[in-house]
């Protein structure tokens, strides 16, 4: 049968998913593992939770992360004299300038600069992108905000080593074009919680990923192996946006090894899996749905059939808790599709819009609207599509289909008594089989 993906070398998995994600995976990376340096870090956390135009709508402040994460840092190792946090009222465009600037000034060759907002981000007439700090004014956007042209012109004389591009807001995913125009001179990387096209949620899933990252949480550290790296923790983001907010996430890495060491592990390492009917091959990191269709992480399994039972992790907004469930109570989490060429009704603004499906990856959908540009094309999820039913598989169409926790590239040859037989696309015609709908996506 394939090979788990888990069991494959992580420089392979690493372009595999730059290939199978949407994100720009360039350059090389260094040869040999490397660790981040506290000690040479430097960091400028901008959040931002309220604004002076009152056409830009606040978020609580309750439990904020954005000021969670600045402190992980300083627990981490990072100088206090090495870490800037500028929140709400003191986040202006300006003091995130003079922030960057005197980072510019004073940082050595072997530097690491994080670079991290969190609140708005807006697009103007023109198709650009612009983090609204505190001061900025929807009806002056061309000279309030940070746009990332600007944001891009701060950070050319950075002299360090290696840029990291963080962002948890709408379209964030404009950074990837930042980091890219930077890259060359030194390895830079941005990760965010959306894709450029994309709004974001108000949750803080994204920035709470990036805390438990640096904390080292056992959970993100894939392969057990007591390294949590740059590569897992991307692919923690990817997996958390995806099942937790229905939202494709943002990643362009340029030069940044995935195998670049950003924690020790700490805490649970393993845990044994149960089966019980519809929960079958339920394991620790799997995602869940539970009976009122709430989306968590599996963090334990004990027993197994009608006896067995998970412990399982929630997020609400800003908030963590966790419930030992009956594993019969619970089913894999999984993203509806529908094939490219499809036609859909798709919500946006609050309104529904006329929609064709361009391509399909990992549970998202590609749309373009017809009649509008190309800049206004999107990758959505099944929540946003309204009336339209799923088209059941036919003969010929190409297919993603789930073995043993893992999905696989497969092609439909037949359909027979209920179910839709296949061929693994690449492996002998030994292992063609016959699949319910409920293990085949697009």
């Amino acid at each position: 049968m394939p090979i788990s993906p888990n069991t494959r070398d992580r420089r392979t998995g690493w372009s595999r998913l730059a290939l199978h994600a949407g994100f720009l995976l360039l350059s090389s990376w260094p040869a040999g593992a490397e660790s981040l340096d506290p000690k040479a870090t430097w960091a400028v956390i901008a959040g931002v939770l309220e604004w002076r135009d009152p056409g830009l709508s606040s978020f609580p402040k309750a439990n904020r992360k954005d000021q969670a994460l600045f402190e992980k840092l300083g627990e981490i190792g990072v100088p206090a004299s090495q870490r800037t946090l500028l929140l709400d009222g003191e986040a202006t465009a300006g003091a995130i300038a003079e922030a960057l600037a005197g980072v510019v000034a004073r940082a050595g060759s072997q530097a690491t600069l994080i670079f991290y907002f969190a609140g708005h981000g807006v697009r103007d007439d023109d198709g650009k992108i612009i983090f609204t700090t505190t001061d900025t004014r929807l009806d002056r956007l061309d000279r309030t905000g940070l746009e990332m042209g600007k944001l891009r012109g701060m950070l050319e004389g950075f002299r360090g080593k290696r840029l990291i591009l963080l962002a948890d807001c709408c379209h964030s995913g404009g950074l990837a074009e930042v980091a890219e125009a930077l890259s060359g001179a030194r390895q830079t990387v941005a990760l965010t919680s959306s894709q450029a096209s994309n709004i974001s949620t108000g949750n803080w899933t994204f920035t709470q990923t990036l805390i438990d990252g640096l904390g080292g949480r056992a959970l993100l550290d894939r392969d057990d192996d007591g390294s949590l790296t740059f590569g897992e923790l991307a692919t923690e983001v990817k997996e958390a946006m995806c099942h937790r907010e229905r939202q494709r996430y943002g990643f362009a890495s340029f030069g940044v090894s995935p195998d670049l060491e950003i924690a020790r592990a700490k805490g649970l390492a393993t845990s044994a899996g149960g089966s019980a009917g519809k929960a079958a091959e339920l394991e620790r990191r799997d995602w869940i749905k539970a009976n009122d269709e709430q989306i968590g992480r599996i963090l334990e399994v004990e027993g197994s059939g009608n006896g067995g039972r998970a412990l399982v992790e929630f997020f609400d907004y800003s908030d963590l808790s966790q419930s030992w469930l009956p594993l019969a109570s619970l089913e894999k989490d999984h993203l509806e599709t529908w094939p490219a060429g499809s036609d859909l009704r798709v919500t946006w603004k609050e309104k529904v819009w006329d929609a064709k499906v361009r391509a399909v990856d990992a549970g998202f959908m590609l749309i373009t609207y017809p009649g509008y540009d190309k800049r206004w094309d999107e990758w959505i999820s099944a929540d946003r599509v309204v009336g339209a039913e799923r088209r059941l598989p036919v003969k010929g169409d190409r297919v993603k289909v789930e073995w043993q926790g893992h999905w696989y590239d497969a092609e439909v040859k037949s359909a027979r008594d209920g179910k839709w037989c296949i061929g693994y696309v690449g492996w002998d015609a030994s292992w063609d089989e016959c699949v319910a709908e409920k293990r085949i996506r697009y």
